[in-house]
C-alpha cells in the first residue's frame, strides 16, 4: 500500500514538473486612463516634457504570459486554490522610497506601512518582500535605500537607528552607524569613491560613512545658515554634488564633492522657500536627478512633483491632491532610473507612480 502511493506520488511529480510553468511579463497598470490615451505634461500647444508611464501596485504588476501554463499544472493549480484557498498577493502599503538598481534591472521600494523593503525583479519578473535582518534587526521603519556597485542594498531605518546591509539576495550582511546615528532617513553615495552619505533628521546632520561602514565625518547642525539645517530627510548624490531635502527650513540645499575622494561639506547654493504659490516647498521630501540634471523634488504639503534646472530655477510642476494620474496623496520619494524614468512613492494612494522624462532627443 505504501509502495503503491510512493509510485503514484512520484507520477505526479513527474507529470508535473514535465508542464510547462507560468511566464510572467512586468506591465504598468494604468487606472483611470482610457485605452491608448496618453497623459503628457504639458499640455499642447508647448511641447511634452513628461509622460505618464502607470503605476507599481505589487505582485500584480506581472502578468501571466497566456499559454505558457501546461493544461495538467493549471487544473492541480485550480485545485490547490479550491482545496488551500488562494493566497493574498504582494501589495504595497506606505510606500516611502525607493532606488533601481542598474545592474540587476530591480526596484527596490521601501513600505513603512509594512515594515518591509519590496524587491520588483524585473528579470526574473518576480517581487519579494525582505523584512530586515531577522528575529532582532527586523525593519521597524525602512525609509531609503540605495544600491552600491558591488550589488549590496543600504537601508536606512529610523527607529532601528543604523543602516542595513543586504546582498542582492537579500541575505543580511550587518549595520552599520548605531553609535553616530539617532534618526536616520534619506541615504545615498558617490558612485565614483563610493563613501556613504546619511541624514540625520534628529541630529540635523549629515553624516558620511566608507564602503565598509566605517564613520569619516559629519556636517551639518540645526540652524537656518548655509549648510546647517532642519530636519534633512531625502539626499541624492549626482554630478559630483550632494543634493539635500532641507525639509523644515523649506529649501534644498546643494554641497560640493570635488570628484577626488576627499570628504568635503563645501556648501555650493541652495534654493526654494515657504510659499502659498505651485513652486514653493513648504515640505520637500524626495529628491532626485536625471541625465540632462534635472532637479527632481517632492513637495509633500501639496501634493506636487516639482522641477527645477541644475541651478534650481523652477521649470514646472506635476501633481496637487488626489489619486487621477498626475495626482498625488501625501507623496515622499522620488528616483529615476537609467532610462530618465521617474518614480514617485505616492505614499496614501498606495503607489508608485512613474513618468518618462522625454529629453531633447526624444523629440
Amino acid at each position: 500500500m505504501l509502495y503503491g502511493r510512493f509510485v503514484f506520488s512520484l507520477l505526479i511529480i513527474l507529470l508535473l514538473s514535465a508542464c510547462a510553468h507560468k511566464q510572467y511579463k512586468f506591465e504598468y497598470e494604468q487606472r483611470g486612463v482610457e485605452t491608448k490615451q496618453q497623459l503628457v505634461w504639458p499640455l499642447t500647444p508647448e511641447t511634452p516634457r513628461y509622460r505618464y508611464l502607470g503605476e507599481i501596485l505589487g505582485e500584480v504588476n506581472f502578468k501571466e504570459i497566456e499559454g505558457t501554463e501546461g493544461g495538467l499544472r493549471k487544473s492541480m493549480s485550480w485545485l490547490g486554490k479550491v482545496i488551500f484557498g488562494e493566497a493574498e498577493p504582494l501589495k504595497i502599503f506606505r510606500p516611502q522610497g525607493g532606488a533601481f538598481d542598474k545592474k540587476n534591472r530591480r526596484l527596490y521600494v521601501t513600505d513603512v506601512g509594512q515594515k518591509k523593503v519590496f524587491v520588483f525583479d524585473l528579470l526574473k519578473s518576480k517581487v519579494e518582500a525582505w523584512e530586515g535582518g531577522g528575529l532582532d534587526e527586523s525593519f521597524k521603519t525602512p525609509i531609503a535605500v540605495t544600491v552600491l556597485k558591488n550589488g549590496n542594498v543600504l537601508v536606512t531605518d529610523a527607529d532601528l537607528g543604523y543602516v542595513l546591509r543586504f546582498d542582492v539576495d537579500g541575505k543580511y550582511l550587518g549595520h552599520f552607524g548605531e553609535e553616530k546615528l539617532s534618526r536616520p532617513t534619506g541615504i545615498t553615495h558617490d558612485p565614483i569613491f563610493e563613501n556613504i552619505y546619511v541624514a540625520d533628521s534628529h541630529a540635523h546632520q549629515i553624516h558620511v560613512f566608507s564602503l565598509d561602514g566605517k564613520w569619516l565625518s559629519s556636517f551639518g547642525g540645526k540652524g537656518a545658515a548655509d549648510g546647517k539645517f532642519n530636519a534633512p530627510t531625502h539626499l541624492v548624490f549626482a554630478n559630483k554634488v550632494l543634493h539635500v531635502s532641507d525639509t523644515l527650513n523649506a529649501r534644498v540645499q546643494l554641497f560640493d564633492a570635488n570628484g577626488s575622494g576627499e570628504i568635503t561639506s563645501k556648501w555650493l547654493r541652495s534654493f526654494g522657500k515657504r510659499g502659498l504659490n505651485v513652486g514653493n516647498m513648504p515640505r520637500p521630501k524626495g529628491i532626485a536627478v536625471d541625465s540632462d540634471e534635472n532637479i527632481y523634488v517632492i513637495e509633500s504639503y501639496y501634493d506636487h512633483l516639482l522641477m527645477f534646472n541644475r541651478k534650481g530655477q523652477g521649470l514646472m510642476a506635476i501633481g496637487g491632491s488626489g489619486s487621477a494620474p498626475g495626482k498625488f496623496d501625501l507623496p515622499a520619494g522620488v528616483w529615476v532610473d537609467d532610462a530618465d524614468k521617474i518614480y514617485i512613492a505616492d505614499m496614501f494612494n498606495q503607489r508608485i507612480v512613474v513618468f518618462q522624462y522625454l529629453s531633447l532627443n526624444d523629440k
